[in-house]
């Protein structure tokens, strides 16, 4: 008989800090690279009512032991039945066994894996001197993402917000927003930063260094003649077929990061530009590349950047692992023998 460790979201947000998800990214990057990791083929499925969709990423990261799944779902008419409109659960098994070891409640885990992965990207692609970053979207990702920037980005001194549903949804979301980004930010050195909230998209663009998208939009949001020189772009949204919040012609004017090739072709930002015609799979670069080299992506200062991130099963695990290991060190969670 074997026991499963389960953690709650809580229990996750109580064990692990922004460096250490930036930690758990860079390493399963470096396992890419390495080759001491491996990504299985996902699954998505759109449901037939248009409104909820699934994705199944998994892998074996052999660095850690562990392989493992995580089923994230989206259904947007959750709140009419009081629910959040997003799930997702982890679970890890012993590389050397099978065994099962540990079933997580991944919402918490994700958010914190997306924001570290976006920052990972500024560390190796955005211009040092960056002092203003955009926020497109204020879900549940945005606190995780505006945090792990201003922690690897230290000039970042002004933050812009901006709701493609409208000012007022902007400022009804404001106060969580605030209360989730003071709270990932608290154990860090105190930084001096300013936000607002604006309607104004374009001009909002047109003054950014870092640009950070995080909408379930089909629709381009950022337009290529927005964007002033030497830009960099966290498309963080596009992580299904026809999903797209930035102008295609930006891509085929940038140099295009991705976590994986693969997996950007299928369902990234970069996959409509692709079938386009507008780019091409030469144009694509993996980022962890820049992990194992520590060096950066950026060849001018007058460059566009992009981080076209679909979040790959490797960070996943490697956060999740970690996640496992303090819990058993804290004696914290609840064993359930199966």
């Amino acid at each position: 008989m074997s026991q499963v460790l389960v953690l709650n979201k809580n229990e996750i947000d109580s064990l692990l800090t922004l460096p250490e998800a930036i930690e758990s990214v860079e390493a399963a990057y470096l396992a890419k690279e390495n080759e001491t990791g491996k990504l299985f083929p996902v699954i998505s499925h759109e449901f037939s009512s248009g409104s909820g969709e699934v994705d199944i990423k998994s892998g074996h990261l052999r660095t850690n032991r562990v392989y493992g799944l995580k089923v994230v779902s989206w259904f947007s008419e959750n709140q009419d039945f009081s629910l959040p409109p997003t799930f997702a659960t982890s679970l890890i098994f012993d590389d050397r066994t099978g065994e099962p070891l540990a079933l997580l409640n991944a919402s918490g885990l994700t958010s914190m894996r997306t924001g570290a992965a976006g920052a990972v990207s500024m560390k190796y692609l955005a211009r040092e001197e960056s002092s203003t970053l955009l926020m497109v979207g204020m879900g549940q990702l945005a606190p995780y993402l505006v945090a792990a920037a201003l922690y690897v980005m230290p000039r970042l001194d002004e933050v812009i917000l901006y709701n493609p549903h409208g000012i007022e949804k902007a400022q009804q979301r404001e106060p969580e927003f605030l209360l989730r980004l003071h709270q990932l930010l608290a154990s860090l050195d105190d930084r001096n930063y300013n936000i607002s909230i604006t309607d104004e998209l374009a001009e909002a663009v047109s003054r950014s260094d870092i640009i950070v998208t995080a909408t379930p939009s089909r629709v381009p949001l950022i337009q290529a003649g927005w964007l002033k020189p030497g830009t960099h772009i966290c498309a963080i949204g596009s992580d299904m077929r026809n999903k797209q919040e930035l102008d295609s012609f930006i891509l085929s004017q940038a140099t295009i990061y991705v976590d994986d090739k693969v997996q950007a072709t299928l369902i990234g930002e970069a996959e409509i530009p692709l079938r386009h015609g507008l780019i091409n799979q030469e144009s694509l670069k993996e980022i962890s590349k820049l992990v194992i080299t520590k060096q950066s992506g950026r060849q001018s200062e007058e460059e566009t950047t992009v981080f076209d991130a679909t979040g790959i099963a490797l960070q996943d695990l490697s956060i999740a692992k970690r996640i496992y290991d303090l819990a058993v060190r804290a004696n914290i969670g609840t064993a359930i023998e199966l």
